[in-house]
């Protein structure tokens, strides 16, 4: 077996979806389907890492009976959890699908400890050596400080481990100086992180893809700018994750010797066939397939 990537993601979820026929605000809606899994960015990154073949290490914080459903969840997904158990409860967020749109209901990541924060630290550390990549993946919570990713970038890169971060705003802004291999952000993130891809290259990424939901994207490196364009789809179920599927599928393109530009474009077809299940990461090989061969699904 190869070398497991490591994903860190520091606010975990257990994801519900809820699909309604109709949806009347300040009235009562029946629910139709309830579905439930482990999520979260850096969890949604390690379930399509799986489903492509790639092993990955989980690390971030998780805690109280909602956390065990996470860890319930993960083991039949083929994903080695060495997630820090806190006292605090892990978050539940709601996913509301009615009428062809869907609403994402957020709740906060509750804080952990200062001991429950070294513990993570210490997991992290011990365990880059045995990755082949790293993946940061996430906000960052505000009860940690903005330069908390930039050790495990640094660490990571004196290991010739390549980093890929898909954030944004401070917390991003803090690792650049230790040059990580690839950023990923959409449009929205790239605004409020108030420099352009550019700029995050001047300041040290080797590498920025900035997506946009079903529009083109870009990938920006020393060498200039390409403009890719995703797949094309018929309908859309579910696009909560598709992100986390593109870094997913560039990751795993890039280990196993495919060119950045193929990667992105692997990367993007798994962002794009992620959106037709409605939960994060569970897209089949034959919709990948048909969608890298330009076939509308």
């Amino acid at each position: 077996m190869s070398k497991p990537v490591l994903c860190l993601g520091l606010t975990p979820a257990l994801q519900r979806v809820l699909c309604f026929e109709g949806f009347s605000r300040g009235e009562v809606n029946r629910v139709k389907t309830v579905r439930s899994a482990a999520a979260g960015k850096a969890i949604n990154t390690a379930k399509v890492l799986s489903r492509l073949g790639i092993p990955s290490i989980l690390c971030g914080f998780n805690g109280g009976s909602v956390g065990d459903k996470l860890h319930e969840f993960l083991a039949g997904v083929d994903v080695e959890d060495r997630m820090t158990r806190t006292v605090a409860e892990t978050r539940i967020c709601t996913t509301l699908i009615a009428g062809g749109e869907v609403t994402e209901l957020v709740e906060e990541a509750s804080a952990v400890t200062s001991e429950e924060i070294r513990a993570l630290e210490q997991t992290v550390l011990e365990a880059l050596p045995e990755t082949t990549a790293l993946v940061i993946a996430g906000t960052l919570p505000c009860w940690l400080p903005v330069h908390f990713y930039a050790r495990f970038v640094a660490t990571a890169r004196s290991l010739s481990i390549p980093v890929f971060i898909d954030s944004h705003r401070s917390p991003l802004q803090e690792t650049l100086s230790a040059r990580p291999y690839f950023v990923k952000m959409n449009r929205r993130e790239l605004a409020l992180t108030e420099c352009s891809a550019e700029d995050i290259i001047r300041r040290g990424a080797e590498n920025v893809l900035i997506t946009d939901g079903p529009y083109p994207a870009e990938l920006h490196t020393a060498d200039g700018v390409r403009v890719l364009k995703p797949p094309v789809l018929s309908s859309v179920v579910n696009p909560i994750g598709s992100g986390d599927s593109v870094t997913a599928g560039v990751v795993r393109s890039i280990l196993i010797g495919k060119t950045l530009e193929e990667a992105c474009i692997v990367g993007l077809a798994c962002g794009a066939a992620n959106a037709l299940s409605l939960l994060p990461g569970e897209f089949t090989s034959e919709q990948l397939a048909s969608l890298l061969e330009g076939k509308t699904i």
